[in-house]
Parts: structure tokens; C-alpha cells; sequence
């Protein structure tokens, strides 16, 4: 098994690795071209786009996922037609919906809105769920190459929009926008082809009515998520101002980058997980799993933390700099983003459970929500992160407990707790250690002992 996935992932990893750097390449090109209040409308309204897409995706791409693994071949194309169908219907009523109701929604969330940007924000919220979709069914069925390649092109095709419409034509934050949408209309019309040239539309009530139970939970969990980071953009950018929405996307980058490279990891390891989970010994090999992706992305982290203020004055202009000191919490963000995206995939994989992690996500979507307005009055980008980590490690100690109630986690709590601990410390200390020679030395200490401390897990590993 470790083959055939060093394979499928080694391929998935090459594709993505140039994908990523495509898209993390560009930031520094169009934030030269962007100011930080304009910046900010593109990020605010791309946060109640993706809000949007996620309710009416309603989480049937990880239902797809899902119920291909699990069904038998004669019952796949069943499943992927009623998921299509269903898609089809929530995507025409919630472009209705919005239409209908633009003013109370869009207006009122944010102010000034730029002509245009209502128009292209719903081609991107109607047509992103199908691409979502079609990316998950190649992904399960270990499509690396077609997965890889996809991606590939929609940030190549993605990139050389931003280019036309941002650097060449002069559109700003509105050409900006127009790229995104423009790529997500392209690969949304692909992913419908080929998804109904995959499906059987014999619509079964049964499938439907399991799909939907499932999917509303996972859908209740996305929007969670949304609501903790998202939120807080448009929150930003409500209580404070434009430039601070704008200052928060650029110090995201480094929290982009864990965050994607968490995705791109769970993507390539979601059909082993789901293969360990249905093996004999699915709960021990359920704490390898984690305790060994945990410590490479807490790794990442680390050496992200010695470099990250050198890079991000490489990068950035000048105008982007107020907000430098806030890197290595919003590195911290990007960590605790990729423990919780894994755990989230354990929980998915039982589809009774997938309710337990909409109940831990909505604790901290509150608690966010409580955040924000008791503090609305003095709100500002320090706070607005300050309450971003505590919020995402709540949510990952709920999710931690709640771990014990599907099966015995085997110190995967107290595990995971010592690691977050001592990387916390880290995150708020290392503004305080000045010269980059001391942070590496450090970094290499910790190194050394989280290796060392899970030479058993990559044994186990390898040996399946």
C-alpha cells in the first residue's frame, strides 16, 4: 500500500508543488498594483462568496468522496448522479436567492460595493461547488496525474488572467475578481461535463435522503470553519477599515501556505486514511497517522517561524510592513488550521460522527462571533488574530475530546496538547530572539526530539 501511495502521492506532490508556487508567486506581483483598502473589498468579498459556496455546496463534494469509497461499483454512478442533481438545484436556488435579496446581503455587509463585483461574485459561488466536486471524485478514485494536471491548469489559466486583467488592462481590485470568476466559470462548465458523463440520473430517495444527512453535517462544519476566519474579514473590514482587511490578507500568506499544504497532504493520504479506518487495527494505525503528519506540519511551522520576516520583506512593498509583527501568530493560525483539517478527516470518514464535528465547530463559530462584538468598538487587526488562535485551539480541543467517543485515541490528546504547547510558546516568543541564528539553533533542537519521538510511528508506516 505505502507504494502505491509513495506513487500517487510523489506524482499528486510534483503537479501541486508547481501549482502552489504559481499562486503564491503572484501575490507579491498584484499587491504592487492593489493598495491595501482595495485589497481589502477583493478579500471581503471573496470571504462572503466562499461563505456562500459552502452553504450551497451543502458538503457534497465530501459526501462524493465518501460514498464512492463506500458503495459498490454498480451503485457509484447512482450516487454521483443524485449528488450532481442536487447540486444543480441548491446552485439555482441560492443564485435566486441572492439576487433576490442583494441589497439586505451584499450592501449592507459591505460598504461601497464596486460596480460589478455582486454579478461576479455569483458566477463564482454558482459554478466553484461542481469544480469542488469533480477534484474530490479524482482525488478517492487516486486520479493523481488528472487531479494534478487540473490544478495546474486552472492556476496557469487563473495566473495569466490576473495578469491581463491586473497588470496589463489596470482593473485593480475589479480585474482581480474577474480572473477568479472568470477560472471558476471555465472549470466549473469542465467539471459539469464530466461529472454528468460519470453519473446514472436514477434518482433513488433513499441515496438522496443518506447523502443529504450526511452532507448537512459536514455542510454545518464548513460554514463553522468559514465563520472563524472569514468572518473576521468581513468583520475587519466593518469595525476597523479596508487597509487593516488588506494588511490581514498579505500577513495570511504564510498561514496560506500551511493551510494549502495541509490540503494538498490530506487530499493525497484521504483514500489511504480511509483505508486504515476500515483495516482491523484502525485505531492504532488511526495515532500513526496523526501523530506523523501532526509533527511535519508543527516542523513546517517551526522553520516558517526563523524565516518568515525575512521573506516577507522580500516580497511585500514597504506599505505592507505594519503588520509584520503579527507573522508568526498567523503561522500559529495556519498549523492549527491542518490539525483540525486532519482530525475533521477522521470524523468524516463515520458518517454518524460527522455530526459530533459540526457540534465542535459551531462552539468556536460562537465563541468567535461573542469575540468579535464584545470587542467590536476597539476591534483591530492584533486583536482579530489574538482571537483567531484562540479560537482554532479550542476548537481543536473539543474535537480532541470528542475523538475518545468514536474510538480510543491512544494519548493522540495528550500527544497532540504537548506539541501545541510548546509551539505556542514559540509563536509568542520569537519577536523577542532578534538574531536568525539563535532561532535555527532552537528550531533544530526541536527538530531533533520530535524526530526522535516518533521513530515507531514512520516504522509502522512504512511497514504497511
Amino acid at each position: 500500500m505505502i507504494l502505491r501511495l509513495l506513487k500517487h502521492g510523489g506524482i499528486y506532490f510534483s503537479f501541486n508543488i508547481i501549482q502552489k508556487l504559481l499562486s503564491f508567486m503572484i501575490v507579491p506581483v498584484y499587491t504592487s498594483y492593489i493598495s491595501p483598502e482595495g485589497l481589502g473589498k477583493f478579500s471581503s468579498i471573496q470571504s462572503l462568496g466562499a461563505f456562500f459556496i459552502l452553504l450551497f455546496t451543502l458538503g457534497l463534494d465530501e459526501a462524493a468522496a465518501l460514498f464512492y469509497f463506500k458503495s459498490i461499483e454498480s451503485e457509484k454512478k447512482k450516487f454521483i448522479g443524485s449528488i450532481l442533481m442536487l447540486a444543480f438545484f441548491l446552485g439555482i436556488l441560492g443564485v435566486l436567492f441572492l439576487y433576490i435579496s442583494k441589497n439586505l446581503v451584499y450592501n449592507r455587509i459591505i460598504e461601497n460595493l464596486p460596480i460589478n463585483f455582486f454579478e461576479l461574485s455569483l458566477i463564482l459561488v454558482f459554478f466553484s461547488p461542481f469544480f469542488n466536486i469533480y477534484q474530490k471524485l479524482l482525488r478517492i478514485q487516486s486520479k493523481a496525474i488528472n487531479h494534478a494536471i487540473l490544478l495546474s491548469l486552472y492556476s496557469i489559466i487563473q495566473l495569466i488572467l490576473i495578469l491581463l486583467f491586473v497588470v496589463i488592462i489596470g482593473m485593480k481590485e475589479t480585474g482581480l475578481l474577474l480572473a477568479f470568476s472568470s477560472t471558476s466559470l471555465l472549470f466549473g462548465i469542465y467539471s459539469v461535463v464530466r461529472l454528468i458523463q460519470l453519473s446514472s440520473f436514477k434518482l433513488s430517495f433513499e441515496q438522496t435522503k443518506r447523502i443529504l444527512i450526511y452532507s448537512k453535517n459536514v455542510c454545518i462544519n464548513n460554514l463553522g470553519s468559514w465563520g472563524i476566519s472569514n468572518l473576521m474579514i468581513v468583520s475587519i473590514g466593518k469595525f476597523a477599515s479596508a487597509k487593516e482587511v488588506g494588511l490581514y490578507t498579505v500577513i495570511s500568506f504564510f498561514t496560506l501556505i500551511l493551510t494549502e499544504f495541509a490540503k494538498t497532504f490530506i487530499n493525497v493520504f484521504q483514500p489511504f486514511l480511509y483505508g486504515l479506518l476500515s483495516s482491523k487495527d484502525k485505531q492504532y494505525a488511526t495515532v500513526i497517522f496523526t501523530k506523523i503528519f501532526s509533527t511535519i506540519v508543527i516542523l513546517m511551522g517551526l522553520w516558517l517561524l526563523v524565516f518568515a520576516n525575512i521573506l516577507f520583506k522580500v516580497f511585500f512593498n514597504e506599505e505592507y510592513h505594519e503588520g509584520i509583527n503579527l507573522i508568526p501568530m498567523m503561522i500559529g493560525i495556519g498549523v492549527f488550521n491542518f490539525l483540525n483539517l486532519m482530525i475533521d478527516q477522521i470524523f468524516n470518514y463515520f458518517e454518524k460522527a460527522s455530526a459530533l464535528l459540526a457540534y465542535a465547530t459551531i462552539f468556536g463559530l460562537i465563541v468567535n462571533i461573542v469575540s468579535i462584538y464584545s470587542l467590536s468598538d476597539n476591534l483591530n487587526l492584533t486583536i482579530a488574530v489574538n482571537i483567531l488562535i484562540i479560537v482554532n485551539l479550542l476548537i481543536l480541543s473539543v474535537k480532541l475530546l470528542m475523538l475518545n467517543r468514536i474510538h480510543n485515541n491512544f494519548g493522540i490528546t495528550k500527544f497532540l496538547g504537548l506539541n501545541v504547547i510548546i509551539f505556542l510558546l514559540i509563536v509568542y516568543s520569537i519577536n523577542f530572539i532578534p538574531i536568525i541564528g539563535f532561532k535555527a539553533v532552537i528550531a533544530s533542537f526541536i527538530t531533533a526530539i520530535l524526530v526522535f519521538m516518533n521513530q515507531e510511528s514512520f516504522k509502522y508506516l512504512l511497514s504497511k
